[in-house]
């Protein structure tokens, strides 16, 4: 009798535990947002992004979200998850389309996999399929990185331009006619694989409210030229987000920002989506949950130095 009573003594010694899940709807959503918005969603920036890019510049001034909280039970990960989804602005890594969930869901094989890319089930996830669902706020970067290696320029090339084309022969071209030639291969390149990328927007669901695109490495394979335009339309006119910042641009990149509807007219593009052009250090609505601290030098000139772009919509 005396042990029982002791154990039954332990017992209720012991202190209560919290039952979160009896807290107010009310109360759990205001957790949740504090443990959950962080303002940006980074995924391990490396060199290359924080050296040819402005999407990571202060990027460890962000706290890192709490996303543990949404494995404790299925109650609290279907009520936190959207939160966390809608709320943050997801920084995608520079080959994102390699990246679950867009692998699992695509209908075809992105220009990467055959590049040595790691089969799907390999593939880190930047978050899961509700994701599709529910982000409403990205950014992504045209980047040279992203295009395949240099093309054509070998025996078979200038065969079909000769044959196949009915153009002159390598021997009947003069030097500067020939890189031309080939420069223009390279671009052709670039518009089928930027557009490739684009493309996998499409399979978000959700309405896009807010979208970054950073264009400081939007150079050809030859890094003679930045050819903006064909990263863009038609697939930001299908999209139709409510607001776009474009970062990076040169100064004389602007006019590129030209959009046509179904109707072949077209598009005014501050009008339709919000259209803002923004340099490095110009504040957004995402610097507000940046914490106190510096940004090291290095972090300040690791973009190309721009002449400062008008942080206004274009007249």
């Amino acid at each position: 009798m005396g042990l029982v009573q002791s154990k039954v003594q332990r017992q209720d010694d012991r202190q209560p535990h919290f039952r979160f899940l009896d807290l107010p709807t009310e109360i759990r959503i205001l957790i949740y947002e504090e443990l959950l918005i962080v303002g940006k969603v980074f995924y391990s920036p490396n060199r290359h992004d924080r050296f040819n890019g402005q999407r990571h510049r202060g990027f460890h001034l962000f706290r890192k979200p709490e996303v543990k909280l949404l494995g404790v039970c299925r109650q609290i990960q279907d009520e936190a998850e959207p939160i966390y989804l809608s709320k943050n602005l997801f920084i995608l890594p520079i080959q994102w389309p390699t990246f679950q969930p867009f692998r699992a869901v695509s209908d075809r094989s992105y220009h990467y996999y055959n590049s040595g890319g790691p089969p799907p089930q390999d593939c880190r996830h930047l978050f899961s399929a509700k994701g599709l669902d529910f982000v409403q706020n990205i950014s992504f970067a045209f980047d040279q990185s992203q295009l395949s290696s240099l093309e054509g320029g070998d025996f078979d090339y200038w065969q079909c331009q000769t044959l196949k084309y009915k153009k002159q022969s390598f021997d009947q071209l003069s030097p500067f006619e020939r890189f031309n030639s080939f420069h223009d291969r390279q671009l052709d390149l670039v518009l089928e694989q930027w557009w490739d990328m684009a493309s996998y927007l499409k399979h978000f669901n959700s309405k896009i409210d807010y979208l970054q695109i950073d264009f400081s490495n939007a150079f050809c394979p030859l890094g003679d030229c930045r050819p903006i335009s064909y990263g863009l339309d038609p697939w930001i006119v299908r999209l139709d987000p409510t607001s776009i910042d474009a970062i990076g641009l040169h100064a004389d990149e602007e006019a590129d920002f030209e959009f046509v509807d179904g109707n072949e007219e077209f598009v005014n593009s501050e009008d339709w989506f919000g259209l803002h052009f923004r340099s490095a250090k110009d504040p957004t609505r995402w610097d507000a949950w940046m914490m106190e601290g510096d940004i090291e030098d290095h972090e300040l000139n690791q973009h190309y130095v721009l002449p400062p772009l008008r942080c206004i919509l274009r007249d």
